[in-house]
């Protein structure tokens, strides 16, 4: 236990110096413009956010998004969201776009307008592979086929629970679990990967209710299953007020038992909390960041990375379209990370996607001999046991991922309440 609480200690403290640095600096929208222009020829993702939800919101959800009480919200955003795009295509002319992910919030709320969101980025970058984010209460009507025809690659759909009680807990107000169960298997082969995500580790969590949720996932047939865990930001939260992080050691016995469950049922890890059933890939990940050092992001609350430089979108709908109207960006915080940052930025991503890959540019001997050491480390400990079955390394590398995920819910908590 000394170890994990040594991990989880030295990544808050990396967490804690990356997001105070990120908060105190203005943007630099030269600087900007400089970084992305500067892409060239390299293979990038594009994150697109979608701020609004069906009400009532979710209590467990850590991530911006706001109620949608009027058609004409969806709409104006939508038509900002265009004119960034369109500036970000005007400056990406050297880059290659590997992946668009929609997220949110919840993208299928409005699905004509996603179709126009999904047509101008092929328009502009071609016919990228592209996953969408839903919430099975906007798939009942026949949405499914139209998403089918919107000829996206992957569908993620956030089931959370198969448990009311959980469900409950969670301020999840769900379908029954009956109609859950039919709107997945009716997307079933329609996708070239179908994902649900599950939430566990909330208050009341055992490993009888855990193993039970993913006993019902494998069951339906999915391609993949991602297990979220709760990640409260360490402040007090307005959207989290009741949940707390696990202990360390109750949270171990649940992650064995989830892991255990999954490869009992004949699915492996593709990150730590991505079970698949598929040969390692062939798949799109939840975890886009996994697969690229650099990535985009539009839309509210949206952060990119470029090599050393980050930042984050305005965090409030009408400030972000106001921004966007008045000079085609969004961009409230950005910072440029130091070499050691950096690499330790990309080595914790690429270490989450069970991989170690070579850095793109060795930028100071001193981050290369860093990078090189623990790509060492990790290639020592796989051999000495099959990764999709060494749970003390995946839960590990599970509790750096949840630290950081935490540290960047304190800047969304942040950017909320005082509207970035």
């Amino acid at each position: 236990m000394s170890l994990y609480r040594l991990l989880s200690f030295g990544t808050k403290l990396f967490s804690k110096k990356f997001i105070s640095g990120l908060i105190s600096t203005p943007p630099n929208i030269e600087r900007h413009k400089h970084y992305i222009r500067s892409i060239k020829r390299k293979h990038i993702a594009l994150y697109v956010h979608i701020p609004y939800c069906l009400e009532p919101l979710c209590r467990f959800c850590c991530f911006v998004r706001y109620p949608l009480r009027r058609k004409a919200d969806m709409i104006n955003y939508a038509s900002a969201l265009l004119e960034e795009i369109e500036w970000y295509h005007e400056n990406l002319e050297e880059a290659s776009i590997g992946s668009i992910y929609f997220g949110g919030g919840t993208p299928t709320i409005n699905i004509s307008v996603l179709g126009e969101l999904i047509d101008s980025l092929r328009s502009y970058f071609g016919d990228v592979p592209i996953t969408v984010e839903s919430n099975p209460r906007t798939l009942v009507n026949g949405e499914i086929d139209e998403l089918k025809s919107l000829r996206i690659k992957r569908l993620s759909i956030g089931i959370q629970s198969f448990q009311n009680w959980r469900l409950k807990k969670m301020g999840r107000f769900s379908l029954p679990v009956e109609e859950n169960k039919r709107i997945i298997k009716e997307a079933l082969g329609k996708f070239d990967t179908v994902n649900i995500d599950m939430v566990w580790g909330i208050p009341g969590d055992t490993v009888q209710s855990v193993i039970y949720d993913a006993v019902e996932s494998f069951k339906l047939g999915v391609d993949q299953v991602t297990f979220y865990p709760i990640m409260p930001p360490p402040m007090k939260s307005k959207v989290m007020p009741d949940y707390v992080s696990l202990p360390i050691r109750e949270e171990l016995k649940l992650y064995k038992a989830l892991l255990v469950t999954t490869l009992s049922y004949g699915y492996r890890p593709d990150t730590p909390w991505c079970m698949s059933k598929i040969t390692k890939g062939q798949q799109l990940i939840d975890e886009y960041i996994t697969e690229y050092y650099d990535f985009v992001g539009i839309g509210v609350s949206s952060i990119g990375k470029i090599g050393n430089y980050v930042y984050v979108n305005h965090f409030y709908p009408e400030k972000y379209i106001r921004s966007v109207r008045k000079k085609k960006l969004s961009v409230t915080r950005s910072i440029q990370l130091g070499d050691i940052d950096r690499a330790l930025f990309d080595i914790q991503s690429s270490l989450f996607g069970l991989g170690i890959r070579k850095p793109v540019k060795i930028i100071s001997t001193t981050s290369f001999i860093l990078w090189s050491l623990v790509h060492l480390l990790f290639n020592t400990l796989v051999s000495l046991r099959d990764i999709h079955e060494n749970i003390p390394l995946l839960y590990a590398l599970h509790l750096i991922q949840k630290t950081l995920y935490t540290g960047m819910n304190t800047l969304r908590e942040i950017g909320m309440r005082y509207k970035l």
